[in-house]
């Protein structure tokens, strides 16, 4: 087994994790947006998109939650 440098070893994990994490924030951002509405029209639209999709985004929840690397 190779011992690596403690700055390698984190660029390593960086490295694999990086995507991951991009997609989670940009995904957080896009949520954080949503809730920012304040149109009527926009947030119906909303509230009725979380209710069709709540078993789905709940789901997108549980996975997020249950990801060991």
């Amino acid at each position: 087994m190779q011992t690596l440098d403690p700055k390698d070893a984190f660029q390593q994990y960086e490295a694999l994790r990086f995507a991951r994490t991009k997609a989670i924030v940009a995904q957080s951002l896009r949520s954080g947006k949503m809730g920012e509405l304040t149109h009527p029209l926009a947030v119906g639209l909303r509230n009725t998109f979380m209710k069709v999709m709540s078993l789905a985004i709940s789901n997108s929840f549980k996975s997020l939650h249950a990801y060991r690397a």
